[in-house]
């Protein structure tokens, strides 16, 4: 009789045993999609980050030459210079002079 119980009792630990590693199967398949789910969210994010990045080089970029261009504008010569070559300004009691086309 000692066998019959122990036998039993060794199929009910079995059959428990087999519930609880389908339990496990499932959380580990459960945590499985989660953390694909969110290495998918953190790709996207990432993407986005670099873009950004991007961005805001090319808005630096700008922004410097920007400065640069308002830092020349400050320096009254060089506004005299553009004034005279590129809007064919004179001081006032200049004569201008002005080449033909294709004479330079």
């Amino acid at each position: 009789m000692a066998r019959r119980d122990s036998s039993r009792g060794s199929r009910g630990s079995r059959r428990g045993s087999g519930w609880f590693y389908a339990l496990v199967g499932v959380v580990f398949v459960y945590f499985g999609y989660c953390f694909y789910n969110q290495q998918v969210y953190l790709n996207g994010v990432n993407e986005k980050y670099q873009a950004a990045e991007q961005c805001l080089a090319a808005a630096q970029k700008i922004n410097e030459g920007l400065r640069e261009e308002k830092a020349g504008l400050e320096d009254l010569r060089r506004v005299e210079k553009v004034a005279r070559e590129q809007l064919n300004m004179v001081r006032s009691g200049e004569m201008p002079y002005i080449l033909p086309h294709g004479s330079r």
